[in-house]
């Protein structure tokens, strides 16, 4: 795994869909990655790495993004040791007042007010999430051969237990991600104990037990409502979520992404392909997904929905998350008399539509060449409670 130098720069970015940016002006960073949005204020936290003599990215420090009213962001250096690039993004407190990060020695307090940083934990450590409380930190201690999960009281400042599993994996690992259910009594982490394969186990909180939830994840993440995770079932993946009634509902039965990243709020989660740099969205609002249509390192989304993108040392600010220009975002109001279909349900005349209810009226996305048929609506039907459009007619 490699090490990555983390510079302070100052960074001037457009408003929105203007997509202007700016490089370092010393060290030239060709790598920003981590990023991570404030679920309040108008700030993110995210690495910035540099080329090193070698090729290799280097040692460094975190840094700070503030976004002006005028579409100006300063980022400024952490006073913090270098941070690796494993995937364990900066967490933030629900008030955005305090921030946590997994830096090389050991896990970081960062007080937004004071800005100031303080070792709260020692230790080789992977992985880190905090609970929707703002009350536990759960993370990854590795050792040779073995990872103890652990789950740490920020009232108390003590562990309230621990986990042990072996580190089975033969191939290269990325991201140790752990995710808390909406009420703060389920934990799931992506784990390492099989030998080609990543297992999503899900930890109960007060215990500590675990089962395995899911046999193979590229991902997982948390969303407003649930949890959210990227399945793999031989060469397939599926985009799949748990909801905070603890139901597992598939999004896309067919998904081209990878990785996972809760937007500060909760209300978004970007979606990457790790090889191609593609991104998209999920609205955890109208469970509907986007792509994009550009390519990033890392993104994140602000509270108000504001849409950050790093690539190739580059960070701009893109398009609005609810933008009506992008695929499958529609104006309060728009009806659709047709629909694309992606799932049949229950039987070859009941067709779940990838869009949702609302009202009485059925909304869906329609990108071009998404459509695998398309049909006039003759029955709008709710299916298990969930706000689900459904039409009878054989695809």
């Amino acid at each position: 795994m490699k090490k990555y130098a983390i510079l302070a720069v100052l960074l001037l970015c457009s408003l929105p869909e203007q997509f202007v940016g700016a490089r370092a002006k010393s060290g030239e960073p060709r790598y920003v990655f981590g990023l991570s949005a404030s679920p309040k204020a108008p700030e993110l936290l995210g690495f910035v790495a540099s080329e090193g003599a070698d090729g290799e990215f280097v040692e460094g420090v975190p840094t700070l993004a503030s976004v002006g009213s005028a579409g100006q962001v300063k980022l400024n250096a952490l006073d913090a040791p270098k941070g690796p690039d494993d995937f364990s993004i900066p967490v933030w407190s629900s008030d955005s007042s305090i921030a946590y990060l997994l830096l090389d020695s050991g896990i970081f307090q960062f007080d937004l007010p004071s800005h100031k940083s303080t070792r709260l934990l020692s230790g080789n450590m992977t992985g880190l999430a905090l609970s929707r409380s703002g009350n536990e930190l759960a993370f990854w201690l590795s050792e040779k051969g073995s990872e103890t999960l652990v789950l740490f009281d920020l009232r108390k400042m003590k562990e309230r237990w621990r986990s042990k599993i072996s580190n089975q994996y033969e191939g290269d690992e990325y991201g140790h991600e752990l995710a808390f259910s909406p009420d703060d009594e389920l934990l799931y982490a992506r784990c390492y104990d099989e030998t080609n394969r990543t297992p999503l186990r899900m930890y109960d909180i007060k215990t500590g037990a675990n089962r395995v939830f899911t046999a193979n994840v590229t991902s997982v993440a948390s969303y407003e409502r649930g949890i959210i995770f990227i399945e793999v079932r031989g060469r397939v993946k599926k985009l799949v979520i748990v909801t905070s009634a603890r139901k597992t509902r598939v999004l896309e039965s067919e998904t081209s992404f990878t990785k996972l990243n809760s937007s500060g709020s909760h209300r978004w989660v970007v979606l990457q392909n790790l090889a191609t740099k593609e991104v998209g969205l999920v609205d955890s609002q109208s469970l509907l997904t986007n792509k994009l249509g550009f390519a990033c390192d890392a993104a994140t989304v602000l509270s108000d929905g504001t849409i950050v993108c790093s690539l190739n040392g580059k960070v701009t600010v893109k398009t609005h998350a609810t933008s009506k220009s992008l695929p499958g975002n529609l104006l309060p109001g728009s009806v659709l008399n047709q629909f694309n279909v992606y799932e049949n349900q229950e039987s070859k005349s009941a067709c779940r539509l990838e869009g949702w209810r609302e009202k009485g009226v059925c909304y869906s996305k329609m990108a071009p060449g998404e459509a695998k048929a398309i049909i006039p609506v003759i029955e709008n039907r709710v299916s298990s409670g969930d706000e689900q459009c459904w039409i009878k007619g054989k695809t």
